[in-house]
């Protein structure tokens, strides 16, 4: 059950970055992207929550839709800007053979100096 009135989210453009138009996220625990152009609500928008931890720990866990083809470079960029250390899917990537979940998966390495480094699965030619 979603405590969120609809009319909270009422912006142009909005609809392409949320899975299901009655799941929004609550806006008191709301993650916010940061991003060059704050003004745009749209650039800062990712459909995912802040929740508490086992001890009333704040901000222990993120809670988010699965990415679409609009959101995945969104959703990267919260786990970078969070710096998640874990993802947990419940979900399939699949549903009814058909793509259900956009992971956009890059490949990661860690450097030397402990620093990461992000890579996007394309070949030489620049393709996926």
């Amino acid at each position: 059950m979603n405590f969120v009135d609809p009319k909270e989210y009422n912006y142009p453009g909005l609809v392409r970055k949320n899975r299901y138009k009655t799941i929004l996220p609550n806006t008191h625990s709301r993650v916010i992207l940061k991003s060059l152009d704050e003004e745009d609500f749209l650039t800062t928008y990712i459909n995912g929550n802040y929740l508490k931890g086992y001890g009333g720990e704040e901000r222990a866990y993120i809670a988010t839709q699965g990415p679409t083809v609009n959101t995945v470079g969104d959703f990267w960029r919260m786990v970078w800007q969070e710096k998640s250390p874990i993802i947990v899917m419940i979900t399939n990537l699949e549903e009814k053979n058909e793509v259900s979940v956009q992971t956009g998966s890059p490949s990661f390495q860690w450097a030397h100096d402990r620093s990461l480094q992000v890579q996007h699965p394309m070949n030489q030619e620049g393709q996926p």
